[in-house]
């Protein structure tokens, strides 16, 4: 068995190097230049989008008076309207229940991501997160409710398409 798997990697190693178009080393680079590249690429991404879509999306928050967990999460989108200029609509589900039902919020704290004129929405957060895992959360909730992407596509960043990334590069037609 030892001696398959050997056989194995290195002819997996072979074929990469031989068919660079396999290697996800484009995508997700392994090398501390790369991964800093990466992580540019995406919060570029994520911000830029994030400021296009502050027209036409906006986050309900839901809490309640008593929750210890709200008043933290509640520092954190004070921070995060700050930075992106976005608006949010906070729901006290103790004062306006019926709301809070509507969008199946059982627990506080909870976030839905909606799109104006248009009744398709997305949970957010639930429990408290942190900034960058709730920009991330939006960033790819509001392609998902523009149709930007599907729910395969859901972790994939546009600089990612046609790679070893994209579960549905073999499906596109190559770019001319």
């Amino acid at each position: 068995a030892r001696r398959k798997a050997a056989e194995f990697a290195m002819v997996t190693n072979y074929t990469i190097q031989t068919n660079p178009e396999f290697d996800l080393n484009r995508d997700y680079p392994l090398a501390s230049p790369g991964k800093a590249a990466r992580t540019r690429m995406q919060q570029n991404e994520v911000q830029s989008r994030l400021a296009l879509a502050r027209q036409d999306h906006a986050l309900v928050y839901f809490y309640a008076p008593s929750c210890g967990y709200c008043q933290e999460q509640e520092g954190i989108l004070k921070f995060f309207v700050e930075r992106t200029g976005w608006e949010v609509k906070a729901v006290n589900i103790e004062e306006q229940p019926a709301v809070a039902a509507r969008f199946n919020v059982q627990t506080t704290p909870a976030m839905i991501l909606i799109k104006r004129g248009n009744e398709d929405y997305i949970p957010a957060a639930a429990g408290v997160v942190s900034l960058a895992a709730l920009e991330d959360r939006l960033f790819r909730g509001v392609r998902l409710l523009s149709g930007e992407i599907t729910p395969q596509e859901y972790a994939l960043y546009d600089y990612q398409r046609g790679g070893g990334m994209d579960p549905q590069s073999i499906l596109r037609q190559p770019q001319k």
